[in-house]
């Protein structure tokens, strides 16, 4: 590992923050303005409903009311379109990154060999078709996710107006249920942008391993590259310089997480190469962390866990542990405070 290699990694999880960055951006102003035309219409119909009975609508007078299940027909519709968006964003987005993946692992893999080495054709390397299946399979993994949400979005909406608001100024009332009605649209919004952001990785991560996987002849494994300079969480920070076999996927950091897999070439003694190899900047994931102000220690693992440290009481390699998530896949945390004492 050298300054070469770090420095590509950085430009390779830049490259990929723009894209996830960008699909964020889209997915903002979709949700906005499918939300705004939606408020709109179900202020319009609900203020009928209040002036026509002077009161805020019973139950019966919600569930008779054609308008008003009209409404609820096109709120669920527009979800039902907003999910169908997110996934064509995130399946774009999941393909440019596969192609930046595989391109940033063939730098990654070059800067760790003599200069004037330059590997075969077809190593390190993806083909089209592995682009396109690992973006289809993103689109598909947000298409699963995000079936429910419709109805969900809708169902919840519903009961919000069902229940109404004991205000009894009713314009005030109505502005109220609906801005809990819009509650609900931005928790399904804060959920897209999970999946965007996982999904957008995992993809990464499933070319930077294909790309690897042309190049096992010049390969030792990979390294598990946490992203410092955001301040990642005690589970990423724990494992950022661990290196795993080739045939290991991952790195399976939590959803959203930005950790990357770099490739670790064989020495050039392994390899048969000639000349003296550069000093091995491996990081020290203890050290780095060790290395930080109080205030940062205690951000990243918490009190109580930091004393554990400090004293001995539990090693480096003890704070993580894998979570097995059905439906989805792996994912590492700390290790519950609980658990460690």
């Amino acid at each position: 590992m050298n300054a070469a290699v770090a420095q590509a990694a950085a430009e390779d999880r830049a490259a990929t923050g723009t894209r996830i960055d960008q699909v964020t951006r889209d997915l903002t102003a979709a949700w906005a303005t499918s939300w705004t035309a939606q408020d709109a219409q179900l202020g319009a119909v609900l203020a009928g409903l209040i002036a026509a009975a002077a009161a805020w609508p019973s139950r019966r007078e919600i569930v008779t009311s054609y308008r008003l299940q009209f409404a609820f027909a096109a709120l669920q519709q527009t979800f039902t379109r907003l999910a169908d968006r997110a996934a064509a964003l995130i399946g774009g987005a999941a393909a440019d990154a596969a192609r930046d993946a595989a391109a940033a692992q063939a730098a990654m893999i070059a800067a760790q060999l003599p200069p004037g080495v330059t590997v075969a054709p077809g190593v390190a390397t993806v083909t089209d078709e592995q682009i396109a299946e690992i973006a289809r399979r993103a689109t598909a993994n947000t298409a699963a996710t995000l079936k429910d949400m419709p109805g969900q979005v809708a169902d919840a909406v519903r009961g919000e107006i069902v229940r109404g608001h004991p205000d009894t100024d009713l314009q005030r009332a109505l502005r109220r249920v609906l801005d809990a009605a819009g509650q609900h649209s931005s928790a399904a919004f804060a959920r897209a942008l999970l999946v965007a952001r996982t999904e957008i990785m995992d993809a990464h991560r499933a070319a930077a391993q294909a790309t690897q996987e042309t190049a096992t002849e010049l390969l030792d494994g990979w390294m598990w590259w946490a992203n410092l300079d955001a301040g990642p969480c005690g589970a990423c920070f724990a494992l950022h310089g661990t290196v795993y076999p080739l045939s290991e996927t991952g790195p399976y950091d939590h959803p959203a997480g930005r950790c990357i897999r770099v490739p670790v070439v064989k020495s050039w003694s392994e390899l048969g190469l000639p000349g003296a190899e550069p000093g091995n900047l491996t990081p020290d994931s203890e050290a780095l962390f060790r290395a930080l102000p109080r205030a940062d220690q205690l951000r990243i693992m918490g009190p109580g866990r930091l004393h554990l440290l400090d004293t001995g009481q539990v090693a480096w390699a003890d704070l993580v542990r894998r979570r097995d998530n059905p439906g989805w896949r792996p994912s590492i945390s700390l290790v519950p405070l609980k658990d460690l004492t």
